[in-house]
């Protein structure tokens, strides 16, 4: 009987069959029980009071199910998480953590270790624009590159690079400012324009 007060009824394995969104729920259907289908199951999460978390798993996805006393297979009790499988294998190596979404856009972090100092946190968004943060031994560097190939980046030693897409660059290293545009390049102030250096050069 699926009421039947075991391990094997109260640790279960299904697939999602319904989400609801509204009560961070889901009916999940058991396929070695002659697809029953439970009731709704609340997902358990990380936070719900002043921090909240919110993360659904998707139709089709299996998931381990924990059920409540002797309720069975089709009564009460709550969505432990997702579960990895021979279809679906993880993809991620050692020291990383991520967050992979259906539309691509991702969230991950790489943690530094004995062997490797480094540790980076990279955010890619639908539209392909990504960020970058390295940092180790007293060292960093930020990357940020935009869907339209614009592109910044910045370290400890105070060098600075912008890079648009249509070629032209603001860059600073070891105390120069260097601007290099395609175009032309137009000042307008309501005050005066003040330009102070050893030489100045015009041509």
């Amino acid at each position: 009987m699926f009421g039947k007060n075991s391990t094997a009824n109260l640790i279960r394995e299904g697939v999602v069959s319904e989400v609801l969104y509204d009560k961070h729920a889901c009916r999940v259907t058991f396929p070695d029980k002659n697809n029953l289908v439970s009731a709704e199951l609340p997902v358990l999460t990380g936070s719900t009071f002043k921090n909240k978390s919110y993360n659904l798993p998707d139709i089709g996805e299996r998931v381990v199910v924990l059920m409540a006393g002797n309720a069975g297979t089709s009564g009460a009790g709550y969505i432990v998480g997702g579960l990895y499988t021979g279809e679906n294998p993880p993809s991620e190596t050692a020291n990383n953590y991520a967050l992979k979404f259906s539309d691509e856009a991702e969230v991950r972090y790489k943690r530094a270790d004995e062997n490797d100092k480094t540790s980076a946190f990279k955010m890619t968004f639908a539209d392909k624009t990504e960020m970058l943060y390295e940092c180790g031994d007293n060292k960093f560097e930020f990357h940020l590159k935009f869907c339209d190939g614009c592109q910044i980046s910045y370290n400890d030693n105070a060098e600075f690079e912008m890079k648009f897409s249509n070629g032209a660059t603001i860059t600073h290293a070891r105390g120069d400012l260097e601007i290099d545009v395609k175009g032309e390049i137009n000042i307008t102030a309501s005050g005066d324009v003040n330009i102070k250096g050893a030489n100045i050069h015009l041509n």
